[in-house]
């Protein structure tokens, strides 16, 4: 993939910026759905998975790992808040026995925003503290969700501007660090594709690394096909389109 997130009003591109996306080990998923609000200054509910695979190796060689991350752990079944330097975190059962959130702030995994669009995967777009990961050519870096280079310009332009109500209440949020949920007034169409060949303005192709070997190898054609003649009435300035993607009016494309 090209680790590019676009906006596509009436079939042309507005916005474009670069994203992280998950591991070969933790493939985002393929789907399409619809973008309906945002969360400032969120908090983080680390999911048991990330939390058995991530988590507690770090709390294993260092109980004060959560607190010095901004972690508040909680005990699932009665909800008590709890030490973690008091938890034998070699117990692979603790990974679902304790829920970990990490308050917003300059650390927390998510950035400063969170972009919505409610879906059985659980996947959304989010900023990241970990900004220096933009630098890299190839970005299957994240655990599943995708990261957004500049989240709050995407937010906006979701919003319709930074000067739509939407726009104005997620920048106070971010004035003032206040978790606060931005309800978009009209939802926006949201496409996560895979693509491994795209194409740019003047026609001339661009091939992207197969990172989760979805593709099959080439095959072998046993015949192949005529030589094209141009016709009469093919001018010199003809274009022929190898890939064309159709997106409805004000969409988001992933690829």
């Amino acid at each position: 993939p090209s680790y590019r997130v676009e906006g596509w009003p009436n079939g042309r591109r507005e916005i474009s910026m670069k994203s992280i996306v998950g591991l070969p080990s933790r493939e985002t998923p393929v789907f399409s759905d619809d973008i309906e609000y945002a969360v400032a200054n969120p908090r983080w509910y680390a999911p048991t998975s990330i939390v058995a695979r991530d988590k507690l190796p770090k709390l294993q060689r260092d109980p004060t790992y959560a607190a010095r991350n901004g972690y508040r752990i909680y005990d699932r079944e009665t909800g008590s808040k709890i030490d973690a330097t008091s938890v034998d975190w070699t117990d692979p059962t603790t990974a679902s026995s304790y829920q970990f959130v990490q308050a917003a702030g300059s650390n927390n995994a998510l950035g400063n925003l969170k972009i919505i669009f409610p879906n059985q995967h659980s996947v959304y777009l989010h900023g990241t503290p970990d900004t220096h990961l933009f630098a890299r050519n190839s970005r299957a870096l994240s655990s599943g969700c995708v990261r957004l280079e500049d989240p709050v310009k995407m937010a906006n332009w979701i919003a319709g501007g930074p000067l739509t109500e939407a726009g104005q209440d997620i920048e106070t949020a971010l004035v003032t660090g206040k978790n606060t949920k931005v309800v978009y007034e009209n939802t926006t169409p949201v496409h996560i594709t895979y693509i491994t060949v795209t194409v740019d303005n003047y026609g001339r192709p661009s091939f992207w690394r197969d990172v989760y070997n979805r593709q099959a190898a080439p095959a072998m054609a046993e015949e192949t096909a005529p030589l094209f003649e141009p016709g009469e009435d093919t001018g010199s300035d003809s274009e022929l389109k190898i890939a064309d993607m159709q997106l409805p009016n004000d969409a988001i494309a992933f690829h």
